[in-house]
């Protein structure tokens, strides 16, 4: 189902645009979470991007998708949430990102990135404190 723009799946473009009801019937049919365009992006990180919450809890029931998975910038979904101020989305990847370490070191990294005082405010208003 891969060939819409920049290698974009109706599955990303379900979560770009927030529908929920498309998400699901997508995944039910067996749609891959985990393929990505050519930026890298994949279903979740646009679900993130967005802050589409519905979307990105969809995308996370299903066990194949992999919330760890790094776009070409390094990037992954809960840090793109991170930084795009969307905190409910990121801490509802957080709690289902079996790899935890990554988050925190993706956060160090923000710190000398073009997001950085974004991503500082954003951590600011969250207290991720109790789950590290």
């Amino acid at each position: 189902l891969q060939g819409f723009k920049n290698g974009q799946t109706p599955l990303m473009n379900a979560a770009r645009y927030g529908s929920d009801l498309m998400v699901k019937l997508l995944t039910d049919a067996g749609a891959n979470p985990n393929i990505q365009d050519i930026d890298g992006s994949t279903a979740l990180m646009y679900a993130a991007e967005y802050g589409h919450e519905k979307c990105a809890e969809l995308l996370l029931s299903n066990p194949l998708c992999d919330p760890n998975i790094k776009d070409n910038d390094e990037e992954t979904a809960c840090s793109i949430a991170l930084a795009a101020g969307h905190k409910d989305v990121a801490l509802l990847i957080y709690l289902k990102t079996k790899n935890r370490s990554t988050l925190c070191s993706r956060i160090d990294s923000l710190n000398n990135s073009k997001n950085a005082e974004k991503c500082r405010k954003i951590l600011r208003t969250m207290s991720l404190n109790h789950f590290f």
